[in-house]
């Protein structure tokens, strides 16, 4: 039996540059554009959310929730879930780090 040798493909393909990205959020447009600048975490979560307001993830959430709280206190699931991606993407690899942005009093 014979060994095939293969080739190793050291060469990484192009990478292309996205144009300008404009997000308006209502109020203000927010544009995103290439920058030699070292960016901030709050960019990335600016970035993320407005690419889910474009796509109306809110609604989405609240026809697959529908649950509403009975409490006027109580903090809707859509919220909840919103909350624990906001979490996830600030870094927090386990629930009890998500859960200091409860709004109960902490011991």
């Amino acid at each position: 039996m014979r060994k095939f040798q293969r080739d190793s493909h050291s060469v990484s393909t192009h990478q292309t540059v996205t144009p300008t990205i404009k997000l308006n959020t209502g109020r203000k447009t927010i544009i995103i554009d290439t920058t030699d600048q070292k960016l901030s975490a709050h960019s990335g979560q600016a970035l993320f959310w407005g690419f889910l307001y474009l796509r109306k993830f809110r609604s989405v959430l609240e026809t697959v929730m529908p649950y509403v709280p009975k409490s006027p206190n109580a903090l809707r699931p859509v919220e909840i879930a919103l909350t624990f991606i906001g979490g996830i993407l600030a870094g927090a690899n386990k629930l009890t780090r998500i859960a200091q942005l409860r709004q109960d009093p902490h011991p």
